[in-house]
């Protein structure tokens, strides 16, 4: 039996009974790569309800911001540094890994465990261009391995930000290898009930998707019918009628509203439950 070699950063070989529900992330000829769960991974909510995880809580740039960083220089010096060592927001989470100032792109995860008893339902909200350490850190933490639905908030330089991690979302949906005769590789197809990515904004945010990624707007290369030449994202695009609009995501009640971004242009807020008004 081979053994499991864990990469959660003790350096450590596992024995056969320990790490059980590790998962699997690498292969070798002697061993199999393993990376630890967290120690408490939150429990999914209550059979019809919802909860929210802010997985992205920083601007557009994120942050440690790149240009103070390596200009080291920060136009708030003179007036948002810490007290204790007199270190800025950048300085900190740059020097810092764990520093509670590394920020990623505005997003958040929602969980939602349907009335019918049916397995969680995941949104994301935004897919931003930090979407892939931000999916490293949080999704592990709450049992997530997919999403079912992208909801995308705005188009302006944020909207473009929110939609530069969408490619790597590819990574989220369940595909398998399907084998020739010889036992090569010759495509891909997705497992058996995983539906494509549900990804619902205004005309203007799937219009800049339809021009950043025609790639996944169109129908896929299929070497034979249901099996694809590449493994990419599958996606459904719902467009909202208006800003202001109720839809239906996995049984759960959703609204969009109208919000001023920075003053200049409007973004999409968002409403869930039954009191949100959402419809099917």
């Amino acid at each position: 039996r081979p053994q499991k070699v864990c990469f959660c950063g003790t350096d450590r070989v596992l024995r056969a009974c320990e790490c059980c529900s590790a998962v699997p992330v690498a292969d070798s000829r002697d061993a199999v790569a393993f990376r630890c769960p967290p120690d408490d991974v939150a429990p999914p909510p209550p059979t019809g309800h919802f909860d929210l995880l802010a997985i992205g809580t920083g601007s557009s740039s994120a942050a440690p911001v790149l240009g103070h960083v390596i200009r080291r220089e920060c136009p708030l010096r003179r007036t948002a540094v810490r007290q204790c060592d007199g270190l800025t927001v950048c300085e900190d989470a740059s020097r810092d890994p764990a520093s509670r100032n590394r920020r990623d792109c505005a997003s958040a995860l929602l969980r939602y465990s349907p009335v019918d008893g049916g397995a969680v339902f995941y949104v994301l909200v935004d897919a931003g261009r930090t979407m892939r350490e931000s999916v490293l850190e949080g999704f592990p933490r709450v049992g997530a391995t997919t999403v079912h639905g992208l909801l995308i908030t705005q188009s302006g330089v944020d909207g473009i930000s929110g939609i530069s991690g969408l490619d790597d979302m590819r990574d989220l949906q369940h595909l398998e290898y399907v084998y020739g005769e010889d036992g090569a590789i010759i495509g891909y197809r997705p497992r058996l009930g995983s539906p494509p990515l549900r990804v619902v904004s205004n005309k203007d945010t799937l219009d800049r998707i339809r021009g950043a990624f025609p790639y996944l707007c169109r129908p896929p290369d299929f070497v034979r019918p249901g099996v694809m030449r590449r493994g990419m994202l599958i996606i459904e695009l719902q467009e909202l009628d208006e800003d202001n609009s109720s839809f239906n995501l996995g049984g759960l009640p959703m609204r969009t509203f109208p919000v001023w971004q920075g003053g200049t242009h409007i973004a999409l807020g968002l409403a869930v439950g039954t009191k949100a008004g959402g419809r099917g």
